[in-house]
């Protein structure tokens, strides 16, 4: 798997050795906030030593990959392998209303999963 220095940073392609910086220290601040769970910060490190060191002329980076900018890039002109026409697909539920509860139900709990997850993230003990 090959990784993209920029995606991880979460900068566009061929962003500044200024812009990865800020990026890096905005995401750093935030993973230490959270005690780095996954121990992300040594890719964080990498993908900042890879814009500002390695990728001298983004131009001709040819090993990264490239996500077009222009969203017409991704529009087609009409159906095809790369546009196919929409499939209805068929009905798993008998009971809609049931199956609607169901999905609000799930929805409502993963909600308060988030915010539990980042309100516990964000919050710190007083000092004693």
């Amino acid at each position: 798997m090959v990784r993209n220095p920029y995606v991880i940073l979460g900068i566009p392609f061929g962003a500044s050795k200024d812009d990865a910086s800020a990026a890096f220290a905005r995401k750093a601040r935030g993973l230490r906030r959270a005690n780095d769970p996954g121990g992300r910060l040594p890719d964080l490190t990498w993908a900042l030593n890879q814009v500002q060191e390695v990728v001298k002329d983004p131009r001709i980076a040819l090993d990264i990959y490239r996500v077009p900018a222009d969203p017409e890039a991704f529009r087609t002109v009409g159906p095809g392998a790369l546009g196919p026409k929409p499939e209805l697909l068929r009905q798993r539920a008998a009971d809609h209303g049931a199956a609607l509860d169901q999905l609000m139900s799930e929805a409502k709990e993963e909600a308060i999963a988030a915010i539990r997850q980042e309100v516990a993230s964000a919050a710190s003990l007083p000092p004693r």
